[in-house]
């Protein structure tokens, strides 16, 4: 599932975090002790001890949006989906779309919405996901014998009978 590569990431993220201020507060004697102790890169741990970012935060003037912009984004569609109405993934694009500076306007691209919703995990069963979770909650064999007992069961109240129904 790609969806769970933000939280890796992050997890990532942290446990290089917790590893370069091991090293620098002397818990361990060499950089590479220290990356076999938490299981992080070498390569990476050495990189970052000399100044080097993480790649998210090397280029953010070349990000669609601004980290405030895909907030309300994110915060459209849970509201969206708190009324039960999903949004499709086409919608979410042109929202991107419109959100823009309008000095730096442009497409979003072929993968802007799948890294979207890799950013923001929350999303990923939020966005056009409502009906079908409705459709899998209707199969239940309680709920279906039920509306089958009911649809059996013949008015009374009414005076009627079942063959006025159908």
């Amino acid at each position: 599932m790609p969806r769970v590569k933000a939280r890796k990431l992050q997890i990532k993220e942290d446990t290089t975090q917790k590893a370069i201020r091991d090293y620098r507060g002397g818990k361990f004697p060499s950089i590479r002790k220290a990356a076999i102790h938490y299981k992080v890169d070498f390569t990476t741990l050495s990189r970052r001890l000399r100044g080097t970012k993480p790649a998210q935060e090397v280029h953010p003037e070349s990000a669609l949006l601004t980290p405030v912009q895909e907030e309300a984004i994110v915060q459209l569609c849970l509201r969206f989906d708190s009324w039960g109405l999903p949004l499709k993934l086409a919608y979410v694009r042109g929202l991107a779309y419109h959100m823009q500076d309008p000095e730096k306007w442009r497409q979003p691209g072929k993968h802007w919405i799948s890294r979207f919703l890799n950013r923001h995990p929350i999303l990923a069963c939020k966005i056009a996901s409502r009906i079908d979770r409705q459709r899998a909650q209707a199969d239940d064999p309680k709920v279906l014998a039920e509306f089958f007992q009911l649809v059996n069961t013949p008015p009374k109240k009414c005076g009627t009978t079942l063959i006025n129904f159908l």
